[in-house]
């Protein structure tokens, strides 16, 4: 339960905002907040094509802007290899049923072109 909240912070060169509160045990807790700069839908493909959709979409966008791609929960576990892989930043990782949600900053410089071949499926 929060008592109070004691500030909001927004850092627009980062794209966060970020809520303090203070909860009824003292403990301090943090929300922060990522503006998404585009969604990629990958519902309804199997792998290897939402890392094909992804290596698509990363020439469009510029370094340090952030994607988030909805998938198939069947297959979260080899998109989130393929974009560590690549030298992105993993923001978040949340999975509800039989989807997922995976929120990343792309990297300023990727590294080398990652097999797609191998699947991790679920």
């Amino acid at each position: 339960m929060l008592l109070s909240i004691l500030f909001t912070l927004t850092l627009s060169f980062f794209c966060i905002k970020m809520t303090l509160m203070v909860l009824n045990n003292g403990g301090l807790f943090a929300v922060v907040e990522v503006k998404v700069d585009d969604k990629l839908d990958t519902l309804g493909n199997m792998c290897p094509k939402p890392m094909l959709m992804i290596k698509d979409k990363l020439p469009s966008m510029n370094p340090r802007e952030v994607l988030e791609v909805i998938g198939d929960a069947v297959n979260k576990r080899s998109v989130e290899r393929y974009i560590k892989n690549r030298g992105h930043e993993i923001i978040s990782v949340n999975e509800e049923g039989e989807k997922f949600t995976i929120i990343f900053r792309k990297a300023e410089k990727e590294k080398a072109d990652t097999p797609i071949s191998t699947c991790i499926l679920k």
